[in-house]
């Protein structure tokens, strides 16, 4: 499977770049373990990856080249421009999954963090973040002209029908990949972490196949107790101030998808 993957996107190497095929081995050669959190924008991300950044405390690399409107896909050449050997750490990312991911995954004995926030309350953190932060994202084109524009219910409208439905498809395009059947996969909500963030970093660690210690754990969230991780409430269930059509609305979206449980959605 991997050999087909790999000859369906197989180029030629030109100047630096590898092709996939001597990208893929080389990849095997350099990284001994992979952890990367793909999550969805204001999921919490940011605090969970300053979290076991602390405490793994390994080689740490965003695989992006560039923000901004781009969808963040891989840009392998940083393993290789930095010299990254053994053990690597990618802070949050809003990947999709596909088979090209997959075949690096694998190159990189990746496991997957896919950390996940109730829907309701992602849609009210992100007209915050648009209107206190950027309206500049991957998942559906805005820009300030056109946002200033908006009624307080068009705002709203947007989001559900044009950012939430990438979420969806983001959350679905994971959970129903032959990586997560495969056991590579681990769902980690916001909530739980609220409740437990301790029994969650435990449970990762035992994922990802890292030994747990209380005072490295205890020390190393000491460091990070003061640091800003862009929450903005902080809050869960700030999502039950939405009207029911909107609600209805996103809870539709589901319909498409029979047999997947969006229960860590909040749907």
């Amino acid at each position: 499977m991997l050999r087909k993957i790999i000859s369906g996107f197989k180029q030629k190497s030109v100047g630096n770049h590898f092709s996939n095929e001597d990208m893929v081995f080389e990849l095997r050669r350099s990284i001994d373990k992979h952890v990367i959190i793909c999550c969805a924008p204001k999921s919490g991300s940011t605090w969970l990856s300053a979290m076991l950044s602390a405490y793994l405390e390994w080689n740490e690399e965003r695989l992006v080249p560039m923000y901004g409107y781009r969808e963040q896909e891989h840009y392998m050449n940083r393993v290789f421009e930095n010299n990254i050997k053994g053990k690597l750490l990618s802070p949050q990312q809003h990947l999709n999954y596909s088979e090209y991911t997959e075949m690096i995954f694998k190159a990189m004995n990746t496991k997957v963090v896919l950390q996940v926030r109730n829907i309701y309350d992602i849609i009210q953190s992100f007209k915050d973040h648009m209107e206190n932060e950027s309206v500049v994202f991957p998942s559906a084109y805005m820009s300030s002209r056109f946002w200033s524009a908006l009624s307080e219910e068009m705002k709203y409208d947007y989001i559900v029908e044009m950012v939430v439905p990438w979420y969806i498809s983001f959350y679905v395009g994971w959970v129903d990949s032959a990586y997560f059947r495969s056991g590579n996969v681990k769902v980690v909500s916001y909530e739980d972490l609220l409740i437990d963030k301790t029994e969650q970093i435990r449970a990762i660690l035992d994922f990802v196949g890292e030994p747990y210690d209380e005072m490295r754990y205890e020390n190393s969230m000491s460091k990070i107790a003061k640091a800003r991780t862009r929450k903005n409430r902080g809050v869960a269930g700030r999502g039950a101030e939405l009207s029911d059509v909107l609600k209805l609305k996103v809870k539709s979206y589901s319909r498409f998808y029979e047999g997947i449980d969006f229960s860590p959605l909040g749907l």
